[in-house]
């Protein structure tokens, strides 16, 4: 990712933010990583189910 993509802050649960960490340590992640990865993959699963309905 460039410094130029676009920046949201986001506000995390303790348990959200505590899973994320954990996730991207064990993936040898930043967390910014792990969260882009982990949308990344929910949006692959929306646009199959959207093309599996049509």
């Amino acid at each position: 990712m460039k410094q130029t993509d676009p920046q949201i802050k986001v506000r995390l649960p303790k348990d959200v933010m505590d899973w994320l960490r954990q996730s991207a340590e064990q993936n040898l992640r930043s967390m910014n990583a792990e969260v882009v990865i982990v949308l990344r993959e929910r949006m692959t699963a929306e646009t199959k189910t959207a093309t599996e309905r049509a």
